[in-house]
């Protein structure tokens, strides 16, 4: 009976050291297994913040062909040189308003003029509005357009408020928004 005791707790013996070897093996399995995966997650955490930034930088540089899109548009230019041609003897290059009086004279003479000043106002706007919705880049804008910009802006001004308080109080308030954030002096009057 003793022999048999002794091949039992022999048997027992090697099958705890298989066991062991099986649990260690299985473990280590089980680690690996779980490197792999945290591997696989940082890479791909990686990839998708790579993704993110070429993305966004991709985004950015259609940003800049839409606005130097926008700018290069000669639409309004002759719409600008009638307007010009009628309002240039009462401001110039000057950043100053029009007095509402010369431009409502002139909507009198010609009731285009109101059609052109609405136009080439409403240009504008939409470009403010193109700032405020990310289509267009501001930086650009305002580094090629900055004097233009306050110019019309202003000398339209007294127009602008008389459409606010009749008929819409919204009128070209982007616009005004975006000369706001980029304001140059107003000219002094020499008249």
């Amino acid at each position: 009976m003793n022999v048999l005791l002794e091949i039992h707790y022999v048997f027992l013996q090697q099958e705890k050291e298989q066991t062991s070897i099986f649990d260690i093996v299985s473990l280590a399995i089980q680690v690996l297994g779980f490197i792999a995966v945290v591997f696989t997650l940082l890479y791909a955490s990686n990839q998708i913040k790579l993704s993110k930034n070429i993305h966004k930088e991709t985004l950015s540089w259609n940003k800049k062909i839409t606005t130097e899109e926008e700018l290069s548009r000669k639409t309004s230019q002759e719409i600008r040189d009638r307007l010009v041609l009628r309002f240039d003897s009462h401001c110039g290059e000057k950043i100053k308003p029009i007095p509402l009086k010369i431009i409502e004279q002139e909507m009198t003479k010609d009731p285009k003029v109101r059609s052109d000043i609405h136009t080439y106002l409403n240009r504008f706007e939409r470009i403010a509005r193109g700032i405020d919705f990310g289509i267009y880049d501001e930086e650009i804008i305002i580094n090629s357009s900055r004097y233009m910009l306050n110019k019309v802006y202003v000398n339209y001004e007294e127009y602008i408020q008389k459409r606010r308080d009749k008929i819409n109080q919204n009128a070209w308030r982007s616009f005004e928004a975006l000369v706001n954030r980029n304001k140059l002096p107003r000219s002094a009057d020499t008249d």
